[in-house]
């Protein structure tokens, strides 16, 4: 991915995060701490190895400003996420750690007594660190900013909600020689996450 895209996503998630939280004391409706459980893949690699899924996580918050039905939802995560990787003699957990922006939009479908809502918009992950691994994979050959997208739906019941959805990977993972050496998978992410609303 060119330098010159990747500084302007950057710069256009930053502005939306900065709007959101300069609008939350006006119109802010729920303020949520929560937990991620993520169930990771990577969808390619080269012909010499092979991927299993994996279980990660992230915690967090996101800040909802509504819109009538119609809301803004931007958030922010430290992520733990990887899967396995198993070479011609060996076999590893690769883990990439970093901070997860996603900022959705979402609408309220209306259903009495139980808040559901239909989220979906783009993320932004910055990837601050690789676990230790018998590959020797590390920040080095990795892509630092990882571009993707969300889809979710989820229940609002008193101060609680829970969410299941999906991230696309937009991004390579590896980049350089480890991309020819690995693949050029990106990473995807099932999620199911529980949270407390602090807020309205």
């Amino acid at each position: 991915m060119q330098p010159q895209f990747v500084r302007r996503m950057t710069m256009a998630l930053a502005v939306v995060l900065a709007t959101a939280a300069s609008s939350a004391t006006a119109q802010l409706r729920g303020f949520s701490i929560g937990f991620e459980g993520l169930y990771s893949n990577l969808t390619s690699t080269s012909a010499d190895y092979s991927s299993e899924d994996e279980f990660g996580y992230r915690f967090g918050a996101t800040v909802t400003l509504p819109r009538g039905r119609f809301f803004i939802q931007p958030g922010a995560f430290y992520q733990d996420a990887g899967f396995i990787l198993d070479g011609p003699l060996v076999r590893d957990d690769v883990r990439v750690r970093g901070i997860h922006l996603p900022v959705v939009a979402g609408i309220n479908l209306g259903v009495p007594k139980v808040n559901v809502e239909l989220v979906a918009g783009p993320t932004v992950t910055f990837r601050t660190s690789i676990n230790d691994n018998i590959f020797g994979i590390d920040s080095d050959q990795t892509n630092a900013v990882l571009f993707g997208a969300t889809v979710g739906a989820t229940a609002r019941v008193l101060f609680l909600n829970a969410t299941l959805g999906y991230d696309f990977g937009f991004t390579n993972l590896f980049k350089d020689e480890a991309r020819d050496q690995y693949g050029d998978g990106n990473l995807n992410h099932w999620r199911l996450s529980l949270g407390f609303i602090v807020g309205g």
